[in-house]
């Protein structure tokens, strides 16, 4: 397997605690919206690189 660098341009945002919803019965677990707008954002400069 090949490894591939790149950089990831802007400041770091540390990973946020999940976040828990309760729905009737249920539970829901989500990322908070800082934490998920910069997953998004590592994800759309990765695949830039992706072979």
């Amino acid at each position: 397997m090949e490894n591939i660098i790149f950089f990831i341009p802007g400041e770091p945002v540390s990973q946020g605690r999940p976040r828990f919803a309760r729905a009737g019965r249920h539970v829901r677990t989500y990322d908070p919206k800082k934490s998920r707008d910069w997953k998004a954002y590592v994800r759309e400069v990765a695949a830039r690189y992706a072979p």
